[in-house]
């Protein structure tokens, strides 16, 4: 019997890369950052009305209660249900109008308050403007070269796509950098290529093992670090409190004062419209002023009190809303030791096959976090350099590089 000899399977030519450029602003940033955290801040703004809402009700309809059944000398509840017929429900139901009304607001202002805290976080726009970037996607991944910082990301780095009206994001391993395209400077074409494209290779392993060694001067300032649980929480709580957040802090303090202090006048207000038999307006508006000259100032210093109480306990609540975040980047994040060379041009960088370089003209500014040296990228970005990777001798080497090319005044 004859053998017919078996030919190699042909390896299909691999497609032509993809290039194109496209810009990139403080506006797409604050996209960026707003659409990785969406789901969190969606399940945060639900809470006011599925959590908070209920347990204010309850709240108030066992403070009226309570009130009602033991005053005039009843015998606590065991008389409330005997005389439920004489139980004024007129300030029960106003108290109940004014949380429904308050978990109603706080739900409606949510996205405008979030959007002002996310802000706060990235920091003012600078003198930053729009970049243009240049893209390359091909069979490696995806290369991103910008100004002052050149970029290589596997395919194996990237987890999907998302989309809104104006932008397209490319998802990766490291959940608040995803790569922002805006729409309106693309073309059709080239949109529904990247779709295809990164649909069909994202998470795809990649084709040459190993790990990529950062390119940099032999007498580069060289180390290599995980970053612990403990200095991603000191890199969150640098973040919580940078000028711009404490400024926000500040605002959001007088608005709560200023709300809380509207409570009583409010609460008035509503007793008077839910009352049947109430007086005319023109005769309660004299009335409603002179109590709320007399009156008001208790709910403002008790306001103000609970405020500034909220304010002097704020360090350790961040310490606390540090921890869970904290914890979860660490159990997410990729495995293997971040791969880091500085020298006269800058910062080079590799993780996996993932690689970056930074000139110095990218960073600025500089700034400490515990162990960790911050350098400032624009738009609320930093590179954290935890001081304990590097070996004995390069740490004042590296100082002698940041004092030279990134002073500690940032450069703008």
């Amino acid at each position: 019997m004859a053998l017919v000899p078996t030919l190699p399977a042909i390896r299909p030519p691999p497609e032509p890369p993809l290039l194109f450029e496209a810009p990139l602003s403080y506006d797409d940033r604050f996209a960026s950052v707003l659409r990785v955290q969406k789901p969190r801040l969606d399940r945060q703004r639900r809470r006011s009305l599925t959590v908070v809402l209920p347990v204010l009700c309850l709240l108030v309809v066992l403070g009226s209660v309570s009130a009602w059944a033991t005053s005039d000398r009843r015998n606590g509840f065991a008389d409330f249900f005997r005389e439920v017929g004489s139980f004024d429900w007129l300030p029960l139901l106003a108290g109940l109008a004014v949380v429904v009304v308050m978990c109603v607001g706080a739900w409606l202002l949510h996205p405008v308050l979030i959007r002002q805290q996310l802000r706060a976080a990235l920091g003012p726009r600078g003198a930053d403007g729009p970049v243009t970037v240049r893209y390359r996607l091909d069979e490696e991944g995806i290369t991103w070269d910008g100004a002052d910082l050149k970029s290589f990301t596997p395919w194996s780095f990237l987890s999907g796509l998302d989309e809104d009206r104006e932008r397209i994001f490319v998802l990766t391993n490291v959940p608040d950098n995803p790569f922002v395209l805006r729409k309106a400077a693309l073309g059709a074409e080239v949109l529904e290529a990247i779709r295809l494209r990164v649909t069909e290779a994202a998470g795809r392993p990649d084709a040459a093992g190993g790990e990529a060694v950062p390119q940099a001067a032999p007498d580069a300032v060289r180390l290599s670090y995980t970053l612990s649980e403990k200095e991603r929480a000191a890199l969150i709580l640098y973040t919580m409190n940078t000028r711009s957040m404490r400024l926000s802090r500040l605002r959001s303090a007088l608005f709560w004062i200023a709300g809380l202090s509207l409570l009583y006048p409010l609460l008035l207000a509503v007793l008077w419209a839910m009352d049947p038999y109430r007086v005319p307006f023109e005769a309660a508006l004299p009335l409603y002023l002179e109590m709320i000259r007399a009156d008001a100032w208790q709910p403002a210093i008790g306001a103000t009190a609970l405020v500034g109480l909220m304010l002097a306990i704020n360090p350790l609540l961040r310490r606390f809303a540090a921890r869970d975040p904290a914890r979860q980047a660490t159990a997410a994040a990729r495995p293997g030791d971040y791969h880091v060379a500085f020298d006269a041009d800058g910062l080079a960088s590799s993780h996996g096959r993932a690689q970056a370089r930074f000139h110095w003209e990218a960073f600025r500014g500089r700034a400490r976090a515990g162990d960790l040296i911050l350098l400032k990228l624009p738009w609320g970005s930093v590179v954290p350099v935890p001081a304990r990777a590097f070996a004995s001798g390069d740490l004042p080497r590296f100082e002698a590089l940041l004092a030279r090319h990134l002073p500690l005044r940032s450069r703008r």
